[in-house]
């Protein structure tokens, strides 16, 4: 199973770890890193933002986000194990 998980890894991340920090969301997409991606529009929209962001403003914001970790995590397991059919209640799959 770990050669499962590795080989996902390797398929997604051609970028090198040290690279990540310094990516803006286009090379994220790019890189296979489509939560990454989604984090740092977050962190941009917040930065730009005119005043004061609410609590609500940042859930409206965070909940596709914690969708798309969700599914990516569900299509991870779904890989690990080699069965597309796992299903983990409150999961929905995720495929770009």
């Amino acid at each position: 199973m770990r050669d499962a998980i590795n080989a996902w890894i390797r398929a997604r991340n051609e970028c090198a770890e040290q690279d990540l920090h310094r990516m803006d969301a286009a090379g994220a997409e790019h890189c296979g890193q489509h939560l990454l991606a989604e984090l740092i529009r977050l962190r941009a929209a917040l930065e730009g933002a005119r005043g004061p962001v609410s609590g609500a403003e940042v859930i409206a914001h965070l909940a596709p986000i914690i969708s798309l970790a969700r599914g990516e995590a569900q299509d991870r397991l779904r890989a690990a194990v080699g069965d597309d059919s796992i299903e983990v209640p409150g999961i929905v799959s995720f495929r770009r």
